[in-house]
């Protein structure tokens, strides 16, 4: 019997009730990312939550009053000095008696907008000094996405940079209030922005703009940059900071700078084995290693598109096949990051030590590592596997994510005609 692994959906969820929970001391409560359809958020109370509820899109529902009360129930969130005032209490009060009517009538919807008026007129009063983003998104219920242009997502891939644009959509949910925001990246040393004219949004409305981005040689992956902005809407504004993930739902982060070597002999098919190979006992680009074919020396890949060595395009199918990759990340200051490999079975080691595997079979493993300021070798050894549902794969993916703490420029990838500049690749 074959199974069609492509049609299995894992992201979409349909017809779901989650009502009546007390959840407390958590990162984020509920989350609902993916494709949702007909799930309905009722009645839950979150307690010191950082996240109350993320992924909220239009396949599901809430009462306005509460998805306002819950975006505002973040910890930490609203500063005491504001959350003490009487108006903003009175407000809040006036949410909580709403949640009991009808979450469709017109007549309620204009309610929780005169609440979320006075909630934003009295921040206005009372915070004279800019906020945090994430409190001028809980009042408004704005939501705010970056897509990178394809030239900005190749420009980050390759670290080299350069100019490109990148849009930001600007979405506001039905029951909220109309707003005029200014959007802007303060810049960082070396960093160019050419900011947008304001715009004006509607409830229920997504509008986009582009920003202009000059980024400097040696940014790589998905930089976190500071971001700033300004919302008015009728009788308030707010200023707000944050931050903002370039390219965040890209691929950037993906090593495409390779060297590897092959192919070498397995003593069982599909597995690394028990054997010691050459690339193990000595790391040496310059170096020819006995393999399965005679002589083996390295050789460089660079993938343009996609993020994956095809190893059979290389050597052809090898039914005892194994290979080795590997690459350099520099890193101006000790960084912690997350390094997920994909592909065959295959060990994986950084700065001579093994982090990851032997793994026993094909898939995502995914750990967290601490690089050390400097060059830091990663190297890949990955056997040709052929199982019932794939077939023969001899392949290697690996991402490299950085941290939000994480500076632009803290970590990039050598370029492969630079691997003969790094004495740790030039052993004899």
């Amino acid at each position: 019997m074959f199974f069609d692994w492509s049609a299995w959906d894992r992201g979409t969820v349909n017809d779901v009730i989650i009502d009546h929970n007390i959840i407390c001391d958590a990162d984020v409560g509920i989350n609902v990312r993916g494709r949702n359809s007909g799930v309905l958020l009722w009645g839950n109370r979150f307690e010191r939550v950082k996240e109350p509820v993320t992924g909220l899109n239009d396949g599901v529902f809430m009462h306005p009053a509460a998805r306002l009360l819950d975006l505002l129930a973040a910890e930490g969130l609203v500063p005491e000095k504001l959350m003490g005032t009487t108006a903003w209490q009175t407000a809040l009060k006036q949410l909580e008696s709403l949640q009991s009517q009808d979450p469709t009538s017109i007549e309620l919807v204009n309610e929780v907008r005169n609440c979320q008026v006075d909630l934003a007129k009295t921040a206005t009063t009372e915070l004279h000094e800019g906020q945090s983003l994430a409190l001028i998104q809980a009042l408004t219920g704005m939501i705010l996405t970056e897509t990178s242009s394809d030239k900005l997502q190749s420009i980050l891939s390759e670290g080299t940079g350069g100019t490109a644009n990148t849009s930001f959509t600007v979405s506001l949910p039905a029951w909220s209030i109309p707003i005029t925001i200014s959007l802007s990246l303060p810049p960082l040393p070396g960093w160019q922005a050419v900011n947008p004219a304001p715009i004006k949004i509607k409830p229920g409305e997504s509008v986009t703009t582009d920003i202009k981005l000059t980024i400097p040689s040696g940014i790589w992956g998905k930089p976190t940059i500071p971001m700033a902005c300004k919302v008015r809407g009728t009788g308030w504004q707010l200023s707000g900071s944050g931050q903002v993930q370039l390219s965040s739902s890209s691929s950037t982060d993906l090593v495409r700078q390779w060297m590897v070597v092959g192919p070498f002999a397995s003593d069982q098919p599909g597995v690394l084995g028990d054997t010691l190979y050459p690339p193990q006992r000595l790391l040496d680009i310059t170096a020819e290693y006995p393999g399965s074919e005679g002589k083996v020396s390295w050789q460089p890949v660079k993938l343009s598109t996609g993020g994956s060595i095809d190893l059979i395009q290389l050597y052809g199918s090898q039914d005892n096949g194994v290979a080795f990759a590997v690459t350099v990340l520099r890193v101006s200051r000790p960084t912690t990051v997350a390094i997920t490999t994909n592909g065959s079975y295959l060990v994986t080691y950084l700065n001579n030590e093994i982090i990851g595997g032997p793994f026993r079979r094909y898939g995502n493993f995914k750990l967290s590592v601490t690089l050390p300021e400097g060059d830091n070798v990663l190297l890949c050894g990955v056997a040709q596997t052929n199982y019932w549902w794939q077939g023969k794969s001899w392949q290697l993916s690996v991402q490299v994510e950085s941290s939000p703490l994480s500076k632009p420029g803290d970590i990039k990838v050598i370029q492969v005609e630079k691997f003969g500049e790094v004495r740790a690749l030039n052993h004899r």
